[in-house]
């Protein structure tokens, strides 16, 4: 039998408690976490923008964290550059939602077309959504490098 081995996991903006943490671990993974909030405790405090690691992903995801982004095509091309080849990026972002996190900021409401022209360098691009088609409560993402 095969040896499987061991699912390298990065989260952004995981914040002080994270569901895909215990799952993760529990599968025997590796898991850290970026964000901005030092109250969170995540293993790399700073933004996106400040990942600097040489360390390659196998996962990375984001729940809820690009509409908080300044630039997003600078942030799509850090996860690509993170994540090893062959590897996953699964992104929700919200569609229909108020005005929240506004101290670190609320830039954007992404588009399935906007998900798909911020992904258009990865193989495939998947972009389903929460609601009605044309009016979404939320899309979920999940990209292939």
């Amino acid at each position: 039998m095969a040896v499987r081995e061991k699912l390298n996991v990065l989260e952004i903006g995981a914040g002080s408690y994270s569901e895909n943490k215990t799952i993760i671990l529990e599968m025997n993974g590796s898991y850290k976490s970026i964000d901005v909030r030092p109250e969170t405790n995540p293993d790399i405090l700073g933004s996106i923008y400040d990942l600097e690691e040489e360390e390659k992903y196998d996962v990375v995801i984001a729940t809820d964290v690009f509409e908080h982004l300044p630039d997003l095509k600078k942030a799509i091309d850090i996860v690509r550059q993170t994540m090893k080849e062959g590897g996953y990026f699964f992104a929700s972002t919200p569609f229909q939602k108020q005005l929240h996190g506004e101290e670190y900021g609320d830039y954007w409401r992404i588009t399935r077309q906007g998900w798909k022209w911020l992904c258009e360098d990865f193989s495939s691009v998947e972009i389903p959504h929460l609601g009605e088609e044309l009016f979404p409560k939320a899309y979920f993402v999940k990209i292939k490098k």
